[in-house]
């Protein structure tokens, strides 16, 4: 069983405001549909709301305790362990909100960060992990252009196994 967190964080720990992105990075976007394609997704309420509808080609899982039912194209869980339990034997990538990752930080093995360069103003934040508990694999820097006009670096996290 994989627990991947993929994420874009700003470099003081925002992952998002008002419900959406504070930044527009469509190779981030790319990366992230390259690295959840044929997987399942797990999500909070609030973060399927900010889509409008389920992520093509992929099983699009909320965690949630208060929606009565799940969306079409939606499949809907009411703990992280049942989202374990169901979706564990495959790479469950998990794609926020805030919540979801604090209440998952524990279990994750993987982590793709896309690292922005820059502060951003916010009211989601990416939960605090201790690097001493995590090997940085790799570290590719993003290109900037006129449609990615802030820095932006790929890292590969994995949990540092211990004997």
């Amino acid at each position: 069983m994989t627990v991947t967190f993929i994420a874009a964080v700003a470099s003081n720990g925002i992952i998002g405001t008002d419900n959406d992105l504070p930044w527009r990075l469509p190779a981030e976007m790319k990366y992230f549909t390259q690295n959840t394609l044929g997987k399942p997704v797990l999500m909070g309420r609030k973060t399927f709301e900010s889509l409008l509808k389920p992520l093509r080609d992929r099983t699009n899982v909320i965690l949630s305790r208060t929606l009565e039912e799940a969306p079409e194209g939606c499949e809907l869980v009411r703990t992280v362990q049942e989202a374990l339990v169901k979706y564990g034997h495959d790479e469950l990538m998990v794609i926020g909100g805030a919540e979801i990752f604090n209440q998952m930080i524990d279990v994750a093995d993987r982590m793709l960060i896309t690292e922005i360069g820059q502060a951003f103003d916010g009211d989601a934040y990416f939960p605090h992990f201790d690097l001493k508990e995590w090997n940085l694999i790799s570290r590719v820097p993003g290109t900037q252009d006129e449609k990615n006009t802030v820095p932006f670096t790929f890292c590969v996290y994995e949990r540092v196994v211990s004997e």
